[in-house]
């Protein structure tokens, strides 16, 4: 995922930041400033940086959300079939299912 940089000034200039941009590109937009940065995301976007760096504060739980990235990236994990109810079983037996 990329981001757009805009300076404090521009921003200013716009009186109002690109939120409907951010949210409808999800692109985040990097407010640069003397006195500091920000970024401007969307806010589920920004929920689930924080899911996932609280999920990672575990070695354990990092260790097997790594398993699971590991077994998708070689395709042993399937998509269950939503739509038919059924249950498709993970191939990684350590994540504790």
């Amino acid at each position: 995922m990329g981001h757009t940089d805009t300076t404090a000034g521009e921003a200013g200039k716009v009186r109002v930041l690109p939120i409907e941009q951010v949210n409808d590109d999800r692109i985040p937009v990097e407010i640069i400033s003397q006195r500091g940065n920000a970024v401007v995301m969307r806010a589920d976007d920004h929920s689930a940086w924080v899911e996932t760096a609280y999920l990672f504060r575990s070695p354990a739980s990092a260790r097997r959300l790594l398993e699971v990235e590991d077994a998708f990236q070689r395709g042993d994990l399937l998509k269950p079939d939503l739509d038919h109810g059924e249950q498709i079983p993970m191939a990684c037996s350590s994540l504790g299912a």
